[in-house]
């Protein structure tokens, strides 16, 4: 049994589940972050830290531009801002 690479944040999130998560349809990085993981509820600083590594396999799941990539950690920062998460 293959040992699952994680994130180096408070919360233990494989990275295999954020692939898993592509491939059932999760689409934008708030996706993954809130709905699948649930990890935006349970500490926002441990999303935070999460999120470059999260949008980096997104990006290499769905093809995403570098572009895209910056939009999305600009969005979540923005929404944080407005205490919305």
């Amino acid at each position: 049994m293959k040992r699952c690479q994680n994130l180096k944040v408070q919360y233990i999130v494989c990275l295999s589940q954020i692939r898993y998560a592509v491939k059932e349809y999760a689409c934008t990085a708030i996706d993954v972050i809130a709905r699948r993981l649930r990890l935006a509820f349970l500490n926002v600083q441990a999303a935070q830290e999460a999120l470059p590594a999260i949008v980096d396999i997104l990006a290499e799941e769905l093809k995403w531009s570098n572009d895209v990539k910056k939009v999305w950690c600009l969005c979540w920062f923005c929404n944080n801002l407005q205490g919305i998460s």
